[in-house]
């Protein structure tokens, strides 16, 4: 019995031992902590799924942020990726390759959910820099600041080069890039 009493006691040890070290040292910094600090800058000129969709698609759905409002049993999946590839290649007049099918599905989507939407432009190497859903915020949370991204042309970002994670809102919604 002597040695079960021992057990239990060395179990509740490591239990309140375990319980200190992960809230103590494993904490994760709280948003509201971390300061937010505007930056600002020019966003480069970027070719992105947005101005893609500025450019051949809003003269008829119309802006970005309020496009397919009216809809209210869209396209989804593999049906809505046909269709972009039927409208860029019909009235669009601006052929799309598979890739950029793919990014245009996932914009429709956002614009759909009227979830926050960006896309990072891979060709930048000084700054993080891209395109997003107007009325999308976007921040690089670095951990003991959260940057606030510059915005130019309604959908056009740019952020410093820092290692940090990329957080988005938009309307009450927020989502985090990996």
């Amino acid at each position: 019995m002597s040695g079960m009493k021992e057990a239990l006691g060395v179990l509740i040890c490591v239990g309140i031992l375990s319980y200190v070290l992960i809230t103590q040292f494993n904490q994760v910094p709280v948003e509201q902590n971390v300061p937010v600090v505007a930056f600002e800058a020019t966003a480069p000129d970027t070719a992105g799924p947005v101005s893609y969709f500025v450019n051949n698609c809003s003269r008829c759905h119309g802006p970005a942020d309020n496009a397919y409002a009216e809809f209210t049993k869209p396209r989804r999946g593999e049906e809505m990726k046909k269709f972009i590839v039927l409208m860029a290649d019909g009235p669009a007049l601006a052929p799309i390759d598979p890739a950029g099918v793919e990014m245009q599905y996932h914009l429709h989507n956002a614009m759909l959910d009227k979830a926050p939407y960006a896309w990072i432009d891979p060709t930048q190497t000084d700054l993080i820099a891209g395109e997003l859903i107007e009325g999308t915020t976007v921040y690089l949370n670095t951990g003991t600041e959260r940057i606030k991204a510059a915005i130019t042309d309604d959908y056009r970002f740019v952020l410093p080069k820092r290692n940090g994670t990329i957080e988005l809102e938009r309307d009450g919604k927020k989502q985090v890039l990996k």
